[in-house]
């Protein structure tokens, strides 16, 4: 099957440009999850007669779709009839990629899984986007595109990662030590288009995207915790592997070399490969030992409760197999506690993300969904670029095009 051209056969040989109110108003379906005709224009500040316009198109692209009428006011008229993103417009592969494993998820529009599975890889003798290629072909067959389309995929791996430029600089789990570009060898490979980002990041970018409401408008930061093989200085090393993501004012925070969220316990002495105190066969085995387990814990939650005081942050999410463990969070809430510096409680929620395992492959198709319904950011005159490449990326299977700022 060629994933683009069976996505592009379900919809209207037109194309449709999207432009600054376009992108507004599907932002704001996408976040408000329905809204009827009169509170759009009230919302965004736009005449009737543009918000009509707009959502003639919308609906006539598909994108969008009528949903369960409303009640009228008190003095009669007619019912409001809400708008809201169109659940089956398209489907989102999402993957994580680990030097042994995958696990691959499909997801449509709303968020609901049609398809999931974990299986062995091996990138021995293999390039990340043949191994990206080698998945694809083995859960296509499975997936469920006749009610939702297939129109992109996303891949979450370890290492700095810039997720504009597909370029992986560094990843100790994927031996790459040299700048790695992807897109182009993904776009040769692939009839879709592929994002990629940091696996941590993609654990963000699910929170921002499916869980809305947890986090209202607060700044947090996530935290993957998984067990896992590590290719570091030629040594194979298995055990924890902490990542991190920061969200700040709503945005993945990425550092100017792309290496923010990165962990190493500033408690660590170097003398081992692992990121914390203990010693490797310490690390290696901590989750089976209730002692071990707590050291890592009050450990890594001294760490975490430093930058959750120091930056305000609001709320502390745990994802990935580190959440088989619940009592990791009394641990980081008395860490962060006894760090607090003021006799009045500390407001800072800490949580499981709930996804478990599937965390940055789900996470991952988040962070797709999030580019799609990106607006431009003209806060700063060069940065433009970055969102505005993401969306574009993200539309190349429909039939959108994105218009210049």
């Amino acid at each position: 099957m060629n994933p683009k051209r069976s996505a592009s056969n379900n919809r209207p040989a037109k194309t449709y440009s999207i432009g600054v109110n376009d992108a507004r108003v599907l932002r704001t379906l996408w976040a408000k999850k329905s809204m009827s005709r009169i509170e759009l224009s009230r919302y965004l500040g736009l005449d009737k007669s543009t918000i009509t316009k707009i959502v003639g198109n919308l609906l006539d692209s598909g994108i969008i779709e009528l949903v369960a009428e409303g009640t009228s006011s008190p003095s009669g008229g007619r019912k409001p009839t809400f708008l809201a993103i169109n659940p089956n417009f398209g489907s989102i592969i999402g993957i994580e990629m680990q030097p042994d494993f995958y696990i691959a998820v499909q997801v449509d529009f709303s968020g609901r899984i049609l398809y999931q599975t974990k299986n062995e890889l091996s990138l021995e003798g293999t390039t990340v986007a043949e191994a990206a290629l080698h998945i694809y072909q083995s859960i296509q067959p499975h997936l469920d595109t006749t009610r939702a389309p297939l129109i992109g995929a996303a891949i979450g791996a370890s290492g700095l990662i810039n997720p504009y430029e597909g370029i992986i600089y560094q990843s100790n789990p994927l031996s790459i030590s040299h700048p790695v570009q992807l897109y182009e060898d993904l776009d040769a490979l692939f009839d879709i288009p592929v994002l990629l980002d940091n696996d941590a990041n993609c654990g963000a970018w699910g929170e921002l995207a499916f869980k809305k409401d947890a986090i209202a408008q607060d700044d947090f930061i996530y935290i993957l915790g998984e067990t896992r093989r590590n290719q570091v200085y030629d040594a194979q090393y298995k055990g924890i592997a902490i990542g991190t993501s920061m969200v700040l004012d709503q945005k993945v925070h990425y550092g100017q070399q792309y290496s923010a969220g990165e962990f190493q316990s500033i408690f660590r002495t170097g003398e081992y490969l692992n990121q914390f105190s203990v010693s490797d066969a310490e690390a290696e085995s901590y989750e089976d030992d209730d002692r071990l387990f707590l050291q890592v814990a009050h450990e890594l939650s001294q760490n975490i409760a430093f930058l959750v005081n120091m930056l305000n942050l609001r709320q502390v999410i745990l994802g990935g197999r580190i959440e088989f463990h619940p009592e990791i969070i009394s641990v980081m809430q008395e860490e962060i506690t006894k760090n607090w510096s003021y006799e009045t409680p500390v407001d800072v929620k800490v949580r499981f993300s709930s996804l478990q395992e599937l965390t940055i492959a789900y996470g991952a198709v988040g962070m797709f969904l999030e580019s799609f319904f990106s607006l431009p950011d003209i806060s700063h005159a060069k940065k433009p670029v970055n969102t505005l490449r993401l969306r574009s990326r993200a539309m190349q299977a429909t039939r959108f095009r994105v218009e210049g700022i």
